[in-house]
């Protein structure tokens, strides 16, 4: 998604409630940008529709998923172990 929005250059950066939130009961994904003109709003959701079709089509880079996946654990641990201290 970064590449896809940043570096189209239609906004200055993501929106301050970009990401994936799962303290609701229902989890919410969001994406937007901050400092796009109103007739590229279009645009925008043009190029985020597009690169979820081809995350949906073609999938991520297994090294990515490992990645994302090791840095979920690290932060878990990092949890655990402050729930310990205190």
């Amino acid at each position: 998604m970064y590449q896809a929005l940043i570096d189209s250059n239609i906004g200055s950066s993501y929106s301050p409630y970009t990401g994936y939130d799962a303290s609701n009961r229902e989890s919410l994904f969001s994406v937007g940008l901050m400092g796009i003109k109103t007739e590229d709003a279009k645009v925008v959701t043009d190029i985020i529709e597009k690169t979820l079709a081809k995350a949906a089509e073609e999938g991520f880079p297994q090294e990515r998923i490992e990645s994302i996946l090791h840095q979920i654990e690290i932060a878990q641990k990092h949890v655990c172990q402050t729930n310990i201290l205190f």
